[in-house]
């Protein structure tokens, strides 16, 4: 039999593990704020869009999206539109990331230890993965993250008749 101090101890110590292990898988950098399927050109894409900390030690004043295996055909996960956060503008990147900035001077940075959210990519899979790298106002790292964005194909979602139809053809 155990003793109640020491089932005390184990429930504590399983509780801390369990809490620490869910920590570690946080990333610091990027979080996806939501996931929709979307179409386009009879195509099933998803809309994903995520929010950027600036967990690093300057501001940040752009980001690039690159796939993490430069030699990826053209066809791999790529984006297809990008959103901006209020002040900042994007473009689709050659290599099918995405880049988005914010001019030095409007006070719409990303300041340390800020979290901005806004940010959106629709991409070509529901676990496409990338490079994101965060940069200051001159062009010099911040931060980093190996992201990869998974949407649940299978949640449940309200719809019309017409789009689940459209969905199974």
């Amino acid at each position: 039999m155990i003793k109640p101090d020491r089932l005390s101890l184990m429930i504590a110590m399983a509780l801390g593990l369990i809490f620490t292990a869910d920590q570690a898988w946080a990333d610091p950098w990027v979080e996806m704020t939501g996931c929709e399927p979307v179409a386009v050109g009879g195509q099933q894409l998803w809309h994903v869009q995520f929010a950027l900390t600036n967990a690093g030690g300057t501001a940040v004043y752009s980001v690039a999206m690159k796939s993490p295996d430069p030699n990826a055909p053209r066809d791999s996960c790529h984006t297809v539109t990008l959103d901006d956060p209020a002040g900042w503008h994007s473009f689709r990147r050659p290599d099918g990331g995405g880049q988005w900035s914010t001019p030095f001077g409007f006070d719409t940075e990303i300041s340390v230890g800020e979290t901005l959210g806004g940010f959106g990519a629709t991409v070509s899979g529901a676990g496409c993965c990338f490079f994101i790298i965060l940069f200051n106002a001159f062009g010099d790292s911040v931060g980093s993250s190996h992201y990869c964005f998974h949407c649940d194909p299978s949640a449940a979602t309200t719809r019309t008749w017409g789009y689940v139809k459209f969905s199974y053809r």
